[in-house]
């Protein structure tokens, strides 16, 4: 038996074309310009507006809030600054510095210099023997030569060199992929990098 195909039927395909056409896009008129897509966001519907154009660094809102202001210039108690980097370097911008802290209140500020070696002695001359009591150093990770087999111990004789010259403390370490003392510019290979957990620094 041989079945006839439903599709030609005349009235059934006539039907079906007029469907499809209903529920196709339509073309704007000529010279009118198509409605922007339609763009949801958090399950509300954007709406174009003046924000559109403006740019981050053009915000400045005012606030329409009438409160008292209070301007605090000085620490009621002495205050500890535990989060500071070398931004003097020379024994007049130090003292500067220390002005800056007796003003406001700070009595002791710890740096982070993340520095080893010559570098770290000069910081120790620059402020640790200048103002012994208004500043805590913290010195860095010798990372150089990591591949050699007396690593972990040259990484430890320079930690205990850097405290008995007057650290107290390792930082600020950071490891975002590029591995320790690495950066973007200057890293090695995926699997040469120095991370936090390689056993490399367990005696570190």
């Amino acid at each position: 038996m041989k079945l006839k195909s439903p599709f030609h039927s005349g009235p059934l395909v006539l039907s079906l074309l007029t469907i499809a056409c209903q529920q196709a896009p339509q073309a704007p008129p000529r010279g009118e310009k198509a409605p922007a897509p339609t763009t949801v966001k958090y399950g509300v519907t954007v709406q174009p507006g003046p924000m559109d154009s403006l740019l981050l660094k053009d915000y400045a809102p005012i606030s329409s809030l009438v409160v008292a202001e209070t301007q605090i210039t000085k620490a009621r108690y002495p205050v500890i600054d535990v989060h500071a980097h070398v931004d003097a370097n020379t024994p007049a911008e130090v003292a500067e510095w220390v002005r800056t802290m007796d003003e406001v209140g700070i009595e002791l500020t710890v740096i982070l210099s993340d520095a080893t070696g010559a570098e770290f002695d000069r910081l120790v001359d620059l402020y640790l023997k200048l103002y012994p009591n208004r500043f805590q150093l913290f010195c860095g990770l010798d990372t150089s030569d990591i591949d050699n087999k007396d690593y972990s111990e040259r990484a430890v004789r320079e930690l205990v060199r850097c405290y008995q010259k007057g650290a107290r403390g390792v930082g600020e370490l950071s490891d975002k992929g590029w591995g320790l003392g690495g950066t973007a510019e200057a890293h090695l290979p995926r699997q040469q990098r120095l991370h936090p957990d390689d056993p490399r620094l367990d005696p570190f």
